[in-house]
């Protein structure tokens, strides 16, 4: 048996993204995610990424965005996505963070300097998260 080790959720159904500004020269497809020549990222039931990255908490307002991007950064290790696409990807995290802030003043506040927070430290790091050679491990079985 053969496994992937890094995960922590895994989707249970179908994921849309109308409208990124990720648009390749051609569309991209593999197992588990397409993305169309005119932004529309798709990621498909059975996908597993191992949610928001660094020193943070998993919280409902960043799920969504941690998902996307880390189709993107997988897609960038493939070698399916152009690298100059990484800060693009960081970007749009930003801004799914921004789309679900919450309706209260104080925590739509702590959630837009978070989000900016975020983004930043994306473009400053995680350019390791997706470079080919960064894939995750395969674990192996008897």
């Amino acid at each position: 048996m053969k496994c992937k080790k890094g995960f922590k959720y895994q989707l249970v159904e179908n994921e849309m993204f109308f409208h990124t500004s990720i648009c390749p020269l051609t569309p991209i497809k593999t197992h588990f995610i397409s993305l169309t020549v005119d932004g529309c990222l798709t990621i498909y039931r059975d996908y597993a990424w191992d949610g928001p990255s660094g020193p943070t908490v998993d919280t409902a307002d960043v799920m969504t965005p941690s998902l996307a991007h880390d189709a993107f950064y997988q897609l960038i290790r493939m070698g399916l996505l152009d690298e100059k696409w990484r800060e693009v990807a960081d970007e749009y995290m930003g801004k799914l963070m921004e789309a679900r802030r919450s309706k209260k003043k104080f925590l739509r506040m702590l959630q837009s300097i978070r989000a900016w927070f975020w983004v930043r430290e994306l473009k400053k790091f995680a350019a390791s998260a997706a470079a080919p050679e960064n894939k995750k491990e395969i674990l192996e079985f008897p």
